[in-house]
């Protein structure tokens, strides 16, 4: 269902038309990511790793990035890891976005390698540092999508 929102390009010009904020992007599924998706709708976190070197593929692939084998099993992953790196949005560069400005977009790394966008809630973005703790959290969106969130942790 989208939002009602009066579009500041249109006001300007004098019109007065009401236009329908977007639903925010959904994931887009292949052949290589859907057992992800899958895992996150059950509030799982799973990602291939490779039967030959043991890396943890992200994003998925057929064969592992280090060693070329296309030997991988999917595995459970701890969820936990830290903040490698952050943005604050002022702008909203997607409509959908507009009302959860500021919010930012953080690069977590994983416990078990791999690195992945996604964003940390429940901090105060003066807070929000590189090296913070996080876990990883299921959120169930009303379009039936689940993402995977994070939030800070004690590092003990």
């Amino acid at each position: 269902a989208a939002r009602v929102h009066q579009c500041d390009c249109l006001r300007a010009r004098g019109t007065s038309v009401m236009v329908g904020l977007p639903d925010a992007p959904g994931p887009t599924r292949d052949v290589y990511n859907a057992p992800y998706w899958d895992g996150l709708a059950d509030h799982r976190l799973v990602m291939p790793r490779c039967e030959q070197c043991g890396h943890v593929l992200f994003p998925m692939r057929p064969v592992c990035t280090q060693c070329f084998s296309d030997s991988l099993q999917w595995v459970e992953l701890s969820g936990r890891g830290t903040v490698w790196g952050y943005c604050v949005y002022h702008h909203a560069f997607h409509p959908a976005f507009v009302e959860q400005l500021p919010y930012n977009v953080s690069m977590i790394e994983l416990e078990e390698g791999p690195m992945l966008v996604s964003n940390v809630v429940g901090v105060a973005l003066e807070a929000l540092n590189t090296g913070l703790c996080v876990a990883a959290f299921f959120d169930d969106r009303e379009d039936g999508a689940t993402l995977l969130r994070f939030r800070a942790v004690s590092d003990a």
